[in-house]
């Protein structure tokens, strides 16, 4: 058999009998899936520790968990499965990808061959049976090979389990502090500016896609929280700022008011192209962002502008802002009103 389709229509063709066929006989698996169900990991570990054991190769990606975290039992079970497959080969183990990877691709090698499952199915009780999936079975070289060289591409891109901080949504939300004065008819005029908001593959409103932080001491890499954000503004469209900011080096700080009644500071800060220099915030780009560690510095901007997203039922916790989303939201700006006395009320 060369190829094969894997519909899950019937017990002969669905894709939990092509993955066991595969395994039979291998001597190293590779699976790099979008979602992983604990149910097969309890269903599979036994046989991937077996492959691990005679010193085979075992490596496995879970590919949105660094963007969307893991639920608990889960991560427990893959930190005991990654625990288990070191102790015989410090090389095998589980992987978490740093940013979003949705495929589904399944390689297992023997002494003289490999094959590759190809399509929608995790490796989750849903993709293995539950859901109609669609894969491809297969044992061509050359496809094989460019599914072994993807495979390392994304584990490049990856960290060992217990060497990344996963996001935790039960953390992501910030109390806001509601403004005292809110007075909304201020909305009713024009905006002082707008902010375009630029759809980006990992700043702007996607800036937890960009790279987080590595603690080298401890080798832990944690992303990027969710709701970080920061807005830039190019140095061609600051002309209508410059009578709201101070002609300064330093940041420019002001109570931000939303359309909702919340209250959070903002920066306005020099976008330079280093330390030495010295064009103030008249004459620079400028990055607009929340401030205040204490009360959730960036992320308080982002969850009231991915807030109003995610309750219009435009996006879920982990997926990037595109251009449909905006377009279905039906607004590509954040509007600022200066009110003075340091104060700036926000509407998107």
């Amino acid at each position: 058999m060369s190829a094969m389709l894997v519909t899950n229509e019937t017990k002969i063709t669905n894709f939990r009998n092509a993955f066991e066929n595969n395994l039979v006989g291998c001597n190293s698996i590779k699976i790099a899936s979008g979602y992983i169900g604990a149910s097969e990991i309890v269903n599979y570990k036994s046989k991937l520790c077996d492959i691990s054991n005679s010193g085979g190769l075992v490596h496995i990606i879970h590919g949105m968990g660094g963007v969307e975290g893991l639920r608990k039992n889960l991560y427990k079970k893959l930190i005991e499965l990654d625990a288990d497959l070191k102790k015989t080969n410090k090389k095998n183990g589980v992987f978490v990808h740093r940013t979003h990877y949705h495929g589904k691709m399944y390689i297992t090698g023997t002494e003289t061959s490999s094959k590759v499952l190809i399509g929608s199915s995790n490796f989750s009780m849903s993709g293995f049976g539950r859901n109609l999936e669609l894969n491809y079975c297969h044992s061509d070289v050359e496809t094989n090979t460019q599914a072994s060289l993807l495979f390392d591409r994304l584990k490049s891109n990856s960290f060992l389990i217990n060497k990344i901080k996963l996001p935790n949504r039960t953390k992501q939300e910030i109390k806001q502090k509601k403004y005292g004065n809110f007075n909304p008819s201020i909305f009713n005029t024009p905006p002082d500016k707008s902010i375009e908001i630029r759809v980006t593959e990992a700043s702007n409103l996607n800036l937890f896609l960009s790279k987080g932080r590595l603690n080298r001491a401890t080798g832990v890499y944690t992303p990027r929280p969710f709701n970080e954000v920061e807005l830039t503004i190019g140095s061609k469209d600051i002309k209508d700022l410059r009578k709201y900011l101070p002609d300064q080096l330093e940041p420019a700080e002001f109570d931000a008011v939303t359309d909702i009644g919340t209250t959070f500071k903002v920066k306005f800060k020099r976008k330079t192209s280093g330390k030495y220099d010295m064009r103030t915030l008249h004459h620079t780009g400028i990055d607009f962002m929340s401030t205040g560690r204490e009360d959730g510095g960036r992320k308080l901007l982002g969850q009231y502008m991915k807030g109003k997203l995610m309750q219009n039922g435009l996006l879920n916790f982990g997926d990037p802002v595109t251009d449909d989303v905006l377009i279905e939201y039906g607004k590509f700006h954040l509007d600022l009103y200066f009110i003075g006395n340091g104060v700036v009320y926000l509407k998107f």
